[in-house]
């Protein structure tokens, strides 16, 4: 097989570019992009080092037999600021894609190796009781009582990989995803400017959604995730005596000790019962007006970074003495440089 038209598709997109604009890259009518796509017509072999030229892949990437997972399919969950536009959403799953087949060729040689494991859980056994599967998850995972002491560990600790990208957009935190035969994988915007406070919360978010919305996607997933990631980072038990009587002075101690944010912990009081309506509207026009979206004492949360990716790309080029010439070539990219870019942290795409 010279092509597989849905990796065309995949890099295509994952660039960002239409149909006809690619069809005037080509020098071509849009209709015989379009039968390329569709396996109507197959382009000659020569053709495919054109596609490498303006797709920045390698020709071997588009004989690749890797399932592509399409656009709005069920495995891809997101942590928006605002709703992202389709064109947008259909890039990053493109190049979410892409990302996974190359893990995939990673993990062939590098066998990861977790002390605990993600485990898909379904609301309705529950009644619908998501703290309770928080909780099982915290359990399962050994965690320690009181706040979550780092949220990547714990996620790397279960077998997860988190990465960066820049999304070229602010409206989305993070993209996730667990398709089988592979690990859980998050993808962090780089271009987001999180701060480390929403930062452990869209990864508790992202946890929640692999965990609850593998087996079915409805309508209220989103609240489930944010339910589930308030009690993952803010167990019930132990902080719903400190929610009651809350002042601006007494969040900011309260952030300090659970490493979450003010609105954050706003929220979970309001979830738990312990400030009423006028209390939850009074007290978040009163973050706005003091501090806005920047609220102080992010500094004290302590950064977090990711050791798993450095580790399994270590292997290849440590023991196995790959180079970089070589791991591009392996993972599909046409330029050294983008294997460099994306994987070994020296431009827009890093590592977390």
């Amino acid at each position: 097989m010279v092509l597989n038209p849905e990796m065309l598709v995949l890099a295509r997109e994952a660039k960002g570019i239409v149909q006809g604009e690619f069809a005037t890259l080509m020098n071509v009518s849009q209709g015989t992009v379009s039968r390329w796509e569709t396996g109507l017509l197959e382009p000659p072999a020569a053709t495919l080092e054109e596609f490498s030229k303006y797709l920045d892949v390698t020709p071997d990437f588009f004989r690749r037999g890797d399932r592509v997972y399409g656009f709005n399919s069920t495995v891809f969950f997101h942590r928006r600021r605002q709703a992202g536009t389709d064109k947008i959403l259909r890039k990053l799953h493109a190049r979410m894609n892409i990302l996974r087949m190359r893990i995939g060729i990673l993990l062939r040689s590098a066998q990861l190796e977790s002390p605990y494991t993600f485990q898909n859980f379904d609301a309705s056994e529950y009644q619908g009781r998501i703290e309770t599967i928080a909780q099982t998850v915290r359990a399962n995972w050994r965690m320690a009582p009181g706040y979550v002491r780092s949220m990547i560990k714990a996620i790397e600790d279960a077998g997860g990989i988190l990465f960066r990208m820049d999304f070229e957009t602010k409206s989305i935190d993070a993209i996730s995803e667990w398709v089988p035969g592979f690990p859980p994988i998050v993808l962090l915007n780089s271009n987001a400017e999180i701060p480390a406070s929403r930062l452990r919360l869209t990864l508790a978010h992202e946890v929640g959604h692999l965990v609850l919305h593998q087996l079915a996607s409805a309508p209220g997933v989103e609240d489930e995730a944010n339910r589930f990631a308030g009690e993952f980072l803010m167990p019930r038990r132990e902080i719903k005596a400190s929610l009651y009587r809350l002042t601006l002075a007494k969040l900011l101690d309260l952030k300090q000790e659970w490493k979450v944010s003010m609105a954050a912990l706003v929220y979970h009081a309001h979830r738990l019962g312990t400030i009423t309506p006028a209390q939850y509207k009074y007290l978040n026009i009163n973050l706005r007006q003091r501090w806005g979206v920047h609220e102080p004492y992010e500094e004290q949360i302590p950064a977090e970074k990711s050791c798993l990716m450095q580790e399994i790309v270590g292997v290849h080029m440590s023991e196995f003495r790959y180079g970089v010439s070589e791991m591009a070539r392996i993972l599909c990219y046409a330029k050294p440089s983008d294997f460099q870019n994306e994987f070994l942290g020296t431009a827009k795409m890093r590592i977390v």
